[in-house]
């Protein structure tokens, strides 16, 4: 009975962090969009701290045909169809009602799973140290999908993006994580990685357009990360709120994460030579994130 009680207790507590972590995001996303707002571009910034695809329609300022805004959100949806026939092992001849049922099943598993639940935790985590000169916000869902740029970092004077970055739920040294060095090492010889709904503040306005040969990082978290995160985070929401030490062990090890990685670039002697002057910006900005860490915590 008393272990029942337990596991009851545990249950409601954890159920709680769960709620708390989404207040967070929220919290979060709102003071991002405050970055946008002397532009009038609040809308620019989806709930879930994304950029907003809507918002690049020529009506609005932005670069490109409606229609072909509309065919890139649909990417996703016939993403998560490929995923589901893969998870289910489906053949391409299957039931289309079938299908539909699967894939939202699929979506519900990858929901509940540990990847979405890193994006969350890096979203707090590293704006929460980071602000207010940088802030981290979830690229477009078409340039994660199609290019593999999860989050970007991003100067909040300037609307400069520093880098792309993709998190990885993988164990070190894993089959995901070489293959993300492999893949990572090609893309950045050849061009580095684009974003196709990318921008830059300018004379008092937002510049929505397509950035290239910007370099690309990825953040890797293990399921020992994740739990120190889940047991010792601050969990209080709102303005001024410090990060815990094991906020801090987890974002020193991202940076260091970041520092290994910008060093395999400058010795990668076939790299672009585009992302190699955009590796420059970048590591003027790695500079003042350690500084400012080192100051403030």
């Amino acid at each position: 009975m008393e272990n029942c009680l337990e596991k009851i207790i545990e249950k409601k507590v954890f159920e709680k962090k769960c709620e708390n972590i989404d207040e967070m995001v929220e919290f979060y996303v709102e003071e991002i969009k405050k970055n946008f707002e002397k532009y009038n571009e609040e809308s620019f910034v989806c709930n879930d701290g994304s950029i907003n695809m809507s918002n690049f329609i020529r009506k609005k300022n932005g670069p490109y045909k409606k229609e072909e805004v509309k065919d890139d959100t649909r990417l996703k949806d016939k993403k998560m169809q490929d995923w589901a026939k893969d998870f289910y092992e489906l053949d391409d001849n299957v039931d289309d009602n079938l299908l539909q049922e699967k894939t939202k099943e699929y979506r519900a598993i990858k929901k509940a799973g540990n990847g979405e639940k890193l994006e969350k935790y890096l979203l707090i985590n590293l704006n929460r140290i980071l602000a207010p000169d940088y802030f981290v916000m979830h690229a477009s869902e078409y340039d994660d999908l199609s290019g593999g740029v999860d989050f970007v970092i991003v100067e909040a004077d300037t609307g400069i993006v520093a880098c792309g970055f993709d998190s990885v739920y993988s164990e070190k040294d894993g089959d995901r994580y070489k293959e993300k060095v492999k893949k990572m090492r090609k893309k950045s010889e050849r061009y580095g990685a684009k974003l196709k709904y990318g921008f830059e503040f300018k004379n008092g306005e937002i510049i929505k357009k397509q950035l290239i040969n910007l370099p690309n990082f990825f953040l890797n978290m293990n399921l020992e990360d994740m739990r120190k995160l889940e047991k010792d985070m601050n969990y209080m929401v709102g303005e001024g709120q410090e990060p815990s030490g094991t906020e801090l062990e987890v974002f020193d090890k991202l940076i260091i994460s970041m520092e290994e990685q910008l060093h395999d670039f400058n010795q990668n002697k076939n790299i672009n030579s585009k992302v190699e002057e955009n590796l420059e910006v970048f590591s003027s900005v790695l500079m003042n994130i350690k500084k400012n860490r080192e100051e403030l915590f």
